[in-house]
């Protein structure tokens, strides 16, 4: 991949601003936002943090405090409720194939909070829990070896649990044998099989978190709290700032970073926007700018042709043409 350099604060956002500029009047534009169009009107009922599937079809999310998991066609249709335990919404992710989604739900009793590791069948509806409901530090769980597994850091050790799902294809080469961890303020990069840890990042007394791996794996983004989002390649070297944004996702071909930048009046959010940046040139792409939604919260369809958000003004879940 090409090289990164580190960059100041202060330089990355005179880069950013001279890149929108610069963006604004090139000839080829690598998007072309369209007009958001409404996925899911909940009304009265308060719907955000959409997440689209690997194979298109659906698009999951959850509603406020992050209690529970609908799923609606990526078409538009009628939304279906998985589950309804809270906390559920938070953090949950697809298999690899669409056909199931892992979450950690919660239970909270007068002074503590209880965590489980779930299973979700999309289709049938059916539920397998993984880890049933304890106190304690748990960190949301992640897909691994053709879905067949599920990693979970419990306290401080990670746990590989069963999943009872086959590949569906068998041929398919094994990618993912390690998965990635935040503990101490570090990345780490821990192989299933042989129960190694490997720092890859480093942040001192710096607060990190959302580590989302590129689709190649090659490439790590992480948020760090109070300053923005940063890059990595995934052998630790090329760490490169990319700018004050949240909640980092990747375009299917690894090359942007799609992100909201949000605004607040110390109480609530006023204002949110989604831009994507180029990871090797810094160039920032607003995708947001014709709209006067509060826009969070971004997931972006396999094919790389639309993104999905929420409005935080509305409760509503809505999805846009960008290329």
């Amino acid at each position: 991949m090409n090289k990164r350099l580190l960059l100041p604060a202060t330089l990355v956002v005179a880069l950013f601003a001279i890149a929108s500029s610069t963006a604004s009047h090139a000839q080829t534009q690598p998007f072309n936002p369209a007009t958001p169009e409404i996925l899911v009107d909940g009304g009265a009922s308060y719907y955000m943090s959409p997440v689209w599937s690997p194979d298109g079809r659906h698009i999951a999310f959850t509603s406020a405090e992050y209690r529970g998991i609908w799923t609606v066609p990526a078409e538009g249709g009628t939304p279906r409720q998985i589950t309804g335990e809270d906390a559920a919404g938070f953090g949950f992710t697809w298999s690899s194939d669409g056909s199931a989604i892992a979450a950690r739900p919660a239970r909270f009793d007068e002074r503590f909070r209880h965590n489980a590791i779930k299973v979700f069948e999309v289709e049938t509806g059916s539920e397998r829990t993984l880890i049933d409901y304890q106190r304690g530090q748990m960190s949301l769980p992640q897909w691994t070896d053709l879905d067949q597994r599920i990693a979970v850091q419990v306290q401080r050790e990670v746990e590989i649990l069963e999943t009872g799902i086959e590949p569906a294809r068998r041929e398919k080469q094994l990618r993912d044998e390690a998965v990635l961890v935040s503990r101490n303020n570090r990345i780490e990069k821990i192989s299933l099989s042989a129960d190694a840890a490997e720092v890859v990042g480093d942040f001192g007394d710096r607060n990190i978190l959302n580590l989302v791996p590129s689709p190649d794996g090659s490439v790590i983004a992480v948020q760090v709290m109070g300053e923005g989002i940063y890059v990595i390649d995934a052998d630790g070297s090329n760490l490169c700032e990319i700018g004050r944004a949240e909640n980092p996702v990747w375009s299917p071909d690894g090359r942007y970073v799609i992100a909201m930048i949000t605004e607040d009046d110390g109480h609530n959010i006023t204002g949110s926007e989604l831009y994507a940046v180029d990871i090797t040139t810094a160039q920032r792409f607003h995708l947001t700018a014709h709209t006067d939604l509060i826009a969070m919260h971004p997931t972006v369809s396999p094919d790389g042709s639309k993104v999905a958000f929420s409005d935080s003004n509305t409760g509503r879940i809505y999805t846009m043409s960008i290329r």
